[in-house]
């Protein structure tokens, strides 16, 4: 969004909804609660990612964060998997949409994951892609 306000004016709004959506006592947040260990875990793989790619151009050795962040890629997605199959046996759409998004969101932080190494493997060894 070009315009600083706006986006600003989009985001209270999202959270206000979410947040009043089931009533007046703010508890609509903790409809969406049940996801928040895996958003947490995605949130930590990019954490990782950008930390090994520091390391990565740094000419540091990667695997005390790479093997973290393989492991916390698999073991997200697989978590996310097992929620969207009792969201679906339990009906709850809701959840089981915003399920597929943040598993969307996991495929292409692992491709993003992937890309980057790569890109930057090739940079350090002054290859070209």
């Amino acid at each position: 969004m070009k315009k600083p306000a706006v986006a600003t004016l989009l985001a209270v709004l999202s959270c206000l909804v979410l947040a009043f959506g089931a009533g007046a006592d703010g508890s609509g947040g903790l409809i969406i609660w049940p996801l928040f260990g895996t958003t947490n875990q995605l949130l930590a793989g990019l954490t990782l990612l950008v930390v090994t790619v520091m390391l990565m151009r740094n000419h540091r050795p990667v695997y005390y964060t790479l093997i973290p962040l393989v492991f916390l890629l698999i073991v997200t997605v697989l978590a996310l998997l097992a929620q969207l199959k009792s969201f679906f046996v339990a009906g709850n759409y809701f959840l089981l949409a915003l399920d597929i998004v943040v598993l969307i969101a996991s495929v292409l932080v692992a491709m993003e994951c992937a890309s980057a190494l790569k890109r930057l493997r090739h940079e350090v060894r002054g290859e070209t892609p």
